[in-house]
């Protein structure tokens, strides 16, 4: 496992890719003990067992994961990352530090855009910059918050796969469909985005785009 190599490094333009290439190898190989509330043992078992430096023997097990995972942790970042992380020695110190750093710039730049949007004045530039800001917070929220990413060839399709679960996110101005394989992650994902973005929902898909959607009791869809 710690031989697997990722496509990207970690910058600070590519961290929602990153996150999701190293999640789907930490969980592929059980790994989120090591980074997420970790279970460590106990170094020593008693008193005198720490008087003479006595390391228990779970320890020195769960020490030798979690300075692989460490090491390939550190391999998956930039030189320019490097330092974000400077003193950590353990999986999960690593994770914390680099997650809280870039929530707060992916908080900030949401902050960001929604002053933006809130200053525009001239009405032949607010329907393009709508879009483009509205496009710019999707991707901040559905990345941030549930780690949904965007299509390379259809930028509004936002895909979320994980634990054999796909949700899909196709976002047109403002009418959004949602679906996938878990009706209960779907209707935890809409109370979610409500409260940060007035929603109404409007049921069962039917039309979209011209496009005429029947369901099927079988569960089948077709589109004319």
């Amino acid at each position: 496992m710690f031989n697997h190599s990722l496509s990207i490094k970690l910058d600070d333009s590519n961290f929602l890719l990153w996150n999701q290439q190293v999640e789907a190898i930490i969980i592929t190989y059980k790994l989120h003990q090591f980074v997420v509330n970790p279970l460590i043992p106990t170094k020593f078992a008693s008193d005198v067992n720490h008087d003479l430096d006595h390391v228990s023997d779970a320890y020195q097990q769960w020490l030798v994961k979690d300075q692989m995972l460490f090491s390939w942790l550190l391999s998956s970042l930039t030189k320019f990352v490097l330092p974000c992380v400077f003193g950590c020695k353990h999986s999960y110190k690593i994770w914390d530090k680099i997650h809280k750093h870039y929530y707060s710039h992916l908080h900030a730049k949401k902050c960001q855009l929604c002053s933006k949007l809130k200053s525009l004045k001239k009405r032949s530039s607010l329907s393009i910059a709508i879009i483009v800001c509205f496009k710019s917070m999707w991707i901040l929220s559905l990345g941030h918050l549930f780690g949904f990413v965007s299509n390379k060839c259809d930028p509004p399709l936002f895909i979320y796969c994980k634990n054999n679960v796909c949700l899909y996110v196709l976002i047109y101005v403002d009418d959004i469909i949602i679906t996938g394989s878990s009706s209960s992650l779907i209707t935890n994902l809409i109370q979610k985005l409500h409260v940060s973005y007035a929603l109404k929902k409007l049921g069962s898909l039917e039309y979209f785009l011209g496009i005429e959607v029947k369901h099927l009791s079988s569960g089948v869809v077709f589109l004319s």
